[in-house]
């Protein structure tokens, strides 16, 4: 919450202006007084939802799932609402049980249409037909697409198996003492004998001469052929709008009369009025209220499930106000369809706010402070509601709040009356 200067305050600073800054003051301050208004609307879901499937009214009273499923496609899918609407006849008509009068509801079984058609049993189970009917087709594209995404997968997975390089094949290398061994032998076999010749000890010198072979050197151990672990397919979201084409939406807006329109944004400018005529202590200051950057949101997940509280961020909450919207839009068809059901909430504030403090107020000052929030409530109550002051006060304490707020609770002149 903000407050602005009161209006004695703000003709106090402008006086001093040239005319062209007063007007671009008094214009500022006045897209200021129109921030001082603050609305929340509230809209009837299911209401509106019933008008907008062309269903009659209270049908959807105990029909909780397909309330929620029907959301569901327009609020993640934004499924036009001509797909899902009821289009049969809307009077009953002679009815004959066939085999084709039973309507899926559900993928595991089928649920008899109860009555014939034009009744609010039909009509009910003809709209759970197109929910059942529109769900299966997104169930089935979503299916395609993680098929094609495994298939993708597993087609790098083998490109990239392909290309590895191959193992390199090695021998065992032989133990220490097998090769001494093979030494020892080596060498008894090359020792001269007393008994041989010359020419023979020179073949044998030769051959001693001869190295003998070295031991085989033991290779590298070839590095294990790398294994790919398979890449998980993400469930990829369904391109909808590639399916289903949106409905057009008609540019037929519907207006409410004369007589139901009443203009809000003037109410700041009147209550600025009445402040500078009734505000004698110059106490009263529009106060701008504006919503907070963090929400807190209180939800249940199932029917059975206890309220969770959750902080909603920036990105949260502009994630939930993109789908309040697209909700919107899906229930008045782009505003096509008028809302019935909801209520328009406009909450506009002042401050009272004292130069001192409470006791300050009483003893230093000799204020009696309830009887100065009391002036200032009926100024603001008067105005809101276009009643008298003395109007709003008991008669038990008309003669007290008039003793101390005699301009406030005297009649209205003739010029007050024609404003």
């Amino acid at each position: 919450m903000e407050t602005i200067p009161t209006p004695q305050e703000f003709k106090d600073a402008i006086e001093s202006l040239s005319p062209e800054q007063q007007r671009f003051a008094k214009g500022f301050r006045s897209m200021q007084l129109e921030s001082t208004l603050f609305g929340i609307c509230v809209i009837q879901i299911k209401p509106q939802l019933e008008k907008l499937l062309k269903l009659p009214a209270e049908s959807l009273t105990k029909e909780i799932a397909l309330s929620q499923h029907l959301l569901k496609l327009f609020m993640e899918y934004q499924i036009p609402s001509d797909l899902l609407s009821y289009d049969g006849p809307d009077k009953a008509t002679s009815f004959v049980p066939t085999p084709a009068s039973f309507i899926s509801a559900s993928s595991d079984a089928l649920a008899p249409v109860v009555g014939p058609p034009g009744t609010i049993s039909f009509k009910i189970d003809t709209v759970r037909k197109y929910a059942n009917n529109i769900e299966a087709m997104l169930t089935e594209a979503k299916n395609a697409s993680i098929k094609d995404a495994q298939e993708v997968a597993t087609l790098g997975f083998m490109s990239d198996l392909s290309s590895a390089p191959k193992p390199v094949a090695f021998k065992k290398a032989e133990s220490p003492k097998k090769d001494m061994r093979k030494k020892r032998k080596m060498k008894k076999k090359s020792a001269p004998s007393r008994n041989t010749s010359s020419l023979s000890a020179g073949k044998v010198s030769s051959s001693v001469r001869k190295p003998s072979p070295a031991p085989p050197k033991p290779t590298p151990k070839a590095s294990p052929t790398p294994t790919l672990a398979p890449v998980a397919a993400s469930t990829p979201t369904p391109d909808v709008a590639g399916v289903i084409e949106r409905a057009e939406a008609s540019n037929a807006i519907v207006v409410p009369g004369d007589d139901d329109l009443y203009d809000f944004t003037a109410v700041p400018a009147l209550l600025e009025a009445q402040y500078d005529e009734f505000d004698e202590d110059n106490a009263l200051r529009p106060t701008i209220i504006s919503a907070g950057s963090t929400w807190a949101k209180k939800s249940c997940k199932s029917l059975l499930s206890k309220p969770a509280s959750s902080t909603l961020g920036n990105e949260e909450l502009k994630s939930a106000k993109n789908s309040a919207f697209d909700l919107l839009d899906a229930l008045t068809k782009s505003g096509a369809i008028a809302v019935d059901h909801a209520e328009l909430h406009v909450i506009v504030a002042a401050t009272h706010c004292f130069d001192r403090t409470l006791m300050n107020t009483v003893v230093q000052d000799n204020v009696n402070p309830i009887e100065k929030v009391e002036r200032s409530s009926l100024i603001l109550a008067s105005t809101i509601h276009g009643a008298p002051a003395a109007s709003l006060v008991s008669a038990a304490q008309l003669s007290r709040v008039e003793e101390y707020n005699p301009k406030l609770l005297s009649p209205p002149t003739e010029q007050s009356e024609q404003n």
